[in-house]
């Protein structure tokens, strides 16, 4: 393997993988200046981080994006970027994970982040914070950006 090929790849495997709940996204709509789903936003959109992303994942945020009374081209553009390979890797299959927190409708982004061998689920999601003996990190956004997300910067 020449040497460009491995920086590069040694580069891609050093980008935290994030699994990140639909509630940041709603943040990053409603409260474009909160420092929490702006800083996870800029560091996926500055390869600082990466996402991950599954059908079902991507079915329920498209669905509440459509529920939401919110310009819809701001709407467009983060769809947008969510379907950029080089932000974002969607896992077709993803199985369940035998994890479970207080809201079922919940469950996926825990199967998604075991699945994915995740660095960390970010969400604000109580049910999802309040699970417990789960092996990735769940974690707030300011959480993940204090950990992580400030020090490359």
């Amino acid at each position: 393997m020449s040497e460009p090929l491995r920086e590069d790849r040694a580069h891609a495997l050093s980008i935290p993988r994030l699994v990140v709940d639909t509630n940041l996204f709603v943040g990053l709509l409603f409260r474009p200046e909160s420092p929490g789903p702006r800083g996870i936003w800029e560091a996926v959109l500055s390869g600082r981080a990466r996402l991950v992303l599954s059908p079902p994942v991507l079915r329920e945020l498209r669905a509440t994006f459509r529920r939401l009374p919110v310009e819809s081209a701001r709407k467009r553009e983060i769809l947008d970027r969510l379907e950029d390979p080089s932000l974002v890797e969607c896992r077709e299959a993803v199985e369940d994970s035998g994890f479970r927190c207080a809201d079922p409708e919940d469950d996926k982004f825990l199967h998604l982040a075991l699945a994915a061998d995740a660095d960390a689920l970010v969400t604000s999601d109580r049910a999802l914070l309040a699970v417990e003996g789960f092996p990735v990190p769940i974690l707030k956004s300011g959480q993940w950006l204090r950990r992580h997300g400030r020090e490359q910067e």
